[in-house]
């Protein structure tokens, strides 16, 4: 749907999930992940599949080419230099009417609270299929399989979920930096500095996040109630909320000993505990706040083996670390007649796999960007 002076543009998504939920997706860099380098993911990939004899498969370079329905073929995505240029076309192209700043700064909060919403959809059914099942503990895949595996962890669990929601939170927090730096993409208030328009945003900013709010059900079925500016709060816990085997409660970045998980009854075992936090950060080096979550990377690897040599001499020094043995990755299972492997369809909308997830945390307020 094309922009106009009034109304925003939006391009949406409809994405499955293997818990049976629908959902839609505004197009946002949180819900379609692009990266020049990988070329994988987003609709850059989709090719279409045909069934014939029995059998799925995907159309060749050929039947694309013969297929009226298919010639508007683009190879844009490709010629860009950074995931920013892919970003701004697509923005131009839904909105060729410049946006009113303070309005699209608005309409993003309300499509975080979408995303928002979808998930308390998403966790009251995996809280509703422990309580089925009383609670009997949902194995946690190794590393990167917790992305794409088989079973009631890829059906329950939102690991993919859950980062998709702090890349748009971080995009939500960035957005004035957005607006300063690409002002033809907005129809500035004629007599204003940028100085001024920041201040309107920021008075926007502390409107909505008191104002916009969702709703969960915790272990009691009671209901709380979480702003916007709660669920910013929260950024940190939710690196580690997509856990089934936790309570409602803390899949919602409750802390310990306050009211709100005082109702709360269930705890992930402390071993996919200490896992969860272990996966938070693998980027070597990464020094807070940065953090960087890769499905590739979340392979443990083996400890190398020292080179043989000289006996060191006496000195201080840090005493070596043991790292932890790697154990093999759970495969998943086989899959009906498909093109190809399922991807994780908790994964943002219109992705397949192998992707590589980062996120940088760059604020913690709207306000912090100088």
């Amino acid at each position: 749907m094309e922009g106009t002076a009034e109304r925003m543009g939006m391009l949406l998504a409809i994405d499955a999930h293997p818990d049976f939920s629908v959902s839609h997706k505004r197009f946002s860099p949180g819900n379609f992940y692009f990266a020049v380098h990988l070329r994988t993911g987003g609709f850059k990939t989709f090719r279409p599949a045909v069934y014939e004899h029995g059998a799925v498969r995907f159309m060749t370079d050929t039947e694309l080419a013969a297929n009226r329905d298919y010639a508007n073929l683009s190879l844009d995505q490709y010629r860009f230099s950074d995931a920013s240029d892919f970003y701004r076309t697509v923005d131009k192209l839904l909105n060729p009417v410049p946006l009113d700043p303070v309005q699209a700064y608005r309409s993003r909060m309300e499509g975080l609270i979408e995303l928002l919403d979808e998930r308390v959809a998403a966790v009251q059914v995996a809280v509703d299929y422990m309580n089925a099942s009383s609670w009997a503990k949902v194995d946690m895949p190794e590393g990167g399989a917790i992305f794409e595996t088989s079973g009631p962890w890829e059906d329950y669990s939102t690991p993919a979920r859950d980062l998709r929601l702090l890349l748009a939170l971080d995009e939500l927090l960035g957005f004035p930096r957005y607006v300063q730096d690409n002002p033809e993409l907005f129809r500035l208030p004629q007599g204003k500095t940028m100085a001024q328009l920041r201040t309107d945003l920021d008075k926007e900013w502390e409107r909505g996040k008191n104002e916009l709010s969702i709703t969960y059900r915790r272990s009691n079925r009671s209901e709380w109630t979480l702003t916007l500016g709660d669920i910013v709060d929260r950024m940190k816990q939710f690196e580690q909320s997509y856990n089934p085997n936790d309570c409602p409660e803390l899949r919602w970045g409750a802390a310990t000993e306050t009211l709100e998980s005082s109702t709360c009854s269930h705890r992930a075992p402390s071993d996919q505990r200490l896992r969860m936090s272990m996966y938070r950060n693998l980027a070597p080096g990464a020094p807070p706040p940065r953090r960087i979550l890769t499905h590739r990377s979340l392979e443990l690897p083996p400890r190398p083996k020292p080179e043989p040599g000289p006996e060191p001499g006496p000195g201080p020094g840090p005493e070596p670390r043991p790292g932890p043995e790697p154990r093999p990755r759970p495969r998943p299972g086989p899959r009906p007649q498909a093109p190809s492997a399922r991807p994780s369809t908790d994964a943002p909308a219109g992705h397949g796999t192998p992707v590589q997830w980062s996120r940088e945390y760059r604020v913690t307020r709207p306000s912090s960007f100088r």
